[in-house]
């Protein structure tokens, strides 16, 4: 199963309630170099997830920080070998279009 992760740094831009409540279920609080050499490159990996409901939650999430963020929330896919590859924003995607993605990335 395809995990996705989400920026910490960026996590450290919205509100810690949403936070918690979107995610406290979807991750043992696991961590990644998600892109290696940047110093804000680490992400929290959503391994609790099914594909869906990461996308779904980072979804909200980069919706909310399109209000309190200069760039988009930046969010990962893992890929077959194990990298993981920056995401396009997810904000405002409807719940079939995060279907679709879910049932590719099989």
């Amino acid at each position: 199963m395809r995990q996705y992760a989400i920026n910490v740094a960026d996590l450290t831009y919205l509100p810690p309630f949403i936070t918690s409540l979107l995610l406290d279920k979807l991750t043992t609080r696991t961590t990644v170099e998600a892109e290696k050499g940047r110093m804000d490159g680490a992400a929290l990996v959503l391994d609790r997830a099914e594909p869906l409901q990461a996308l779904c939650a980072i979804s909200i999430l980069a919706s909310k920080a399109q209000s309190v963020m200069s760039y988009p929330l930046r969010a990962y896919e893992q890929g077959p070998r194990g990298g993981w590859r920056k995401l396009p924003s997810l904000a405002g995607k409807t719940v079939d279009d995060l279907e679709a993605m879910s049932l590719r990335s099989k």
